[in-house]
């Protein structure tokens, strides 16, 4: 404890268990004070363990993921960073038969139509989102902005095809979460 450089950053994880009752009201279960994060007894959830635990580590600066090391990972340090489900958003027109053959453009976003270069693209948007600290975002332009009324949106009819359908994920993902917009 005497050699470590820093004597205010602690921190304790736990583990929070809840549970939703059939009026959807949340109740707390328990607190686990030491919350069992081994994979060896669900192997289908370590890469969120992995997850759980380096994302904990990065709050207190214990952790630290540069692009420098990047090509240094493996693959399962790569998935651990950003997963499939990290890049889907919800396409109200993807539950629909409207895109059951990808055909149309506003199927691009929907999981069924996405290649798998389209997902690698998504994941270097999402890693450069979670990573950038205090930086905004300026292209695709940010959704909360007002100048992205008229102005900006006869801009998007000149954006490639490639460019749109990334505005069209930052959007999508805009609408989940504020973060996003900017």
């Amino acid at each position: 404890m005497a050699s470590y450089p820093d004597h205010q950053i602690f921190f304790e994880m736990v583990r929070f268990d809840f549970v939703l009752d059939d009026k959807l009201q949340l109740w707390l279960m328990e607190v686990n004070m030491s919350p069992n994060l081994s994979s060896s007894i669900h192997p289908e959830n370590a890469i969120m363990y992995e997850q759980v635990v380096f994302n904990t580590l990065a709050l207190v600066g214990a952790a630290h993921y540069t692009a420098g090391s990047a090509s240094k990972l493996t693959q399962q340090e790569r998935d651990m960073m950003v997963r499939d489900s990290d890049v889907l958003v919800p396409v109200d027109e993807c539950r629909q038969d409207g895109c059951k053959h990808c055909e149309e453009a506003k199927c691009v976003l929907c999981q069924h139509c996405m290649s798998e270069n389209q997902k690698k693209i998504f994941k270097q948007a999402f890693v450069e989102h979670t990573h950038r600290r205090n930086f905004v975002r300026v292209f695709p332009v940010p959704h909360h902005d007002a100048a992205r009324s008229a102005d900006t949106k006869s801009e998007d009819k000149a954006l490639s095809t490639p460019n749109k359908v990334m505005d069209l994920w930052y959007g999508a993902k805009c609408r989940l979460s504020k973060p996003w917009c900017i």
